[in-house]
């Protein structure tokens, strides 16, 4: 899907970088839209707003709230979470080129539902 616009865009004379960096760009605004949906699936429900339309690119949502079980994170308690999550995955990957999370990890289940 993405491949082929790349392929279009460098056939039509767009230097390569700014396809690499629109192909990256799509890329990761469709996972996390497509990680929204299966969220959801899940039952957590989301406020959000989409980022401004562009020609080339996604539209990006934004989560501003989660709710789930009557319970709501805001922003500030997202990317405080986040931003742990995120170094303890990325202190798993830096010296691996592959691994497996497993399921209920008690690390991750600490991080994001612990009162920090």
């Amino acid at each position: 899907m993405y491949a082929d616009s790349f392929i279009t865009d460098m056939q039509k004379g767009i230097k390569e970088e700014i396809c690499v960096r629109t192909y990256e760009k799509k890329k990761r605004i469709f996972i996390n839209n497509f990680l929204i949906d299966v969220c959801i699936e899940m039952g957590y429900l989301f406020k959000s707003k989409y980022s401004r339309k562009s020609r080339q690119t996604l539209q990006l949502e934004r989560i501003q709230k989660i709710y789930k079980d009557n319970k709501m994170m805001g922003i500030s308690e997202i990317t405080k979470k986040g931003k742990a999550i995120n170094r303890y995955l990325f202190t798993l990957v830096c010296n691996n080129s592959s691994i497996t999370i497993q399921r209920n990890n008690p690390v991750l289940h600490k991080l994001l539902f612990s009162e920090q």
